[in-house]
């Protein structure tokens, strides 16, 4: 099976490092994580082996999140089962 989402370095003109979060089949960046990593970490200047790091972390809650085996903040917020469905009580 082929990864959905894939970590890529991107070089800028300056030379300067950017890795970003693609869908694989799409080649774009995803919106979200890419302002996470740079409102919270290359704000704060750090390197971007860090900020490579913080995107596969991302990458693995995504594909969990897919899967349908961790709760989206929606769904916890309603109670619900994400297996079953199941509002909670």
């Amino acid at each position: 099976m082929a990864e959905r989402y894939t970590v890529r370095n991107t070089v800028f003109e300056s030379g300067e490092r950017f890795p970003l979060l693609l869908d694989a089949r799409t080649g774009m960046p995803l919106f979200d994580p890419t302002v996470f990593v740079i409102s919270e970490f290359r704000a704060r200047n750090r390197a971007s082996a860090t900020i490579e790091q913080v995107l596969r972390a991302l990458k693995v809650t995504h594909k969990i999140i897919q899967r349908g085996t961790l709760a989206t903040c929606s769904t916890a917020a309603k109670g619900a089962n994400v297996k079953s469905g199941v509002q909670a009580a």
